[in-house]
C-alpha cells in the first residue's frame, strides 16, 4: 500500500503520512490506533522504538548496478519489513528450532548434495 492509499484510508493528508515515515512527527495515539486497524496488524507493531534497516550490503542484486532506486528500496524496505514480522511472530508464539545448515559459498552442487544428505 502506498502512502497516498494510507492517507487516503484514514483521513490524513500525504504529507503527514510522509513527516511520520521521516519522523519528522509523531501520529497521536488515536491515529495509530486507525492506521493499525487499516493494517489489520496490533498497535504495538507499528510503536517499535528501535528497527534495523537492511542494508544494500546485506542483500544480493542481480545487476546492481542496473536495478532502479525504487525496485532497489521496495526491495530492502520489503526485507526490513520481513524481519519485523518476523521478530513479531516470534515474540508472541513459541517456533520450533529450525535446523538448516550454513555453508559458506559452496558450489550449488556440493549443497545440494549436503542438503539431501541431512
Amino acid at each position: 500500500m502506498s502512502a497516498a492509499e494510507l492517507a487516503r484510508r484514514i483521513d490524513m493528508t500525504t504529507q503527514t503520512v510522509s513527516n511520520w515515515e521521516r519522523g519528522r512527527q509523531r501520529p497521536t495515539e488515536d491515529a495509530l490506533n486507525v492506521v493499525a486497524d487499516v493494517l489489520n496488524v496490533p498497535k504495538s507493531f507499528l510503536s517499535r522504538t528501535h528497527i534495523e534497516a537492511v542494508g544494500e550490503e546485506r542483500v544480493s542484486f542481480r545487476a546492481r548496478t542496473r536495478i532502479q532506486a525504487a525496485a532497489r528500496d521496495a526491495a530492502l524496505a520489503a526485507a526490513t519489513l520481513s524481519i519485523e514480522l518476523n521478530t513479531f511472530i516470534e515474540e508472541k508464539f513459541h517456533l520450533p528450532r529450525t535446523n538448516v545448515p550454513t555453508l559458506e559459498r559452496p558450489r550449488p552442487e556440493m549443497a545440494a548434495e549436503y542438503v539431501r544428505a541431512k
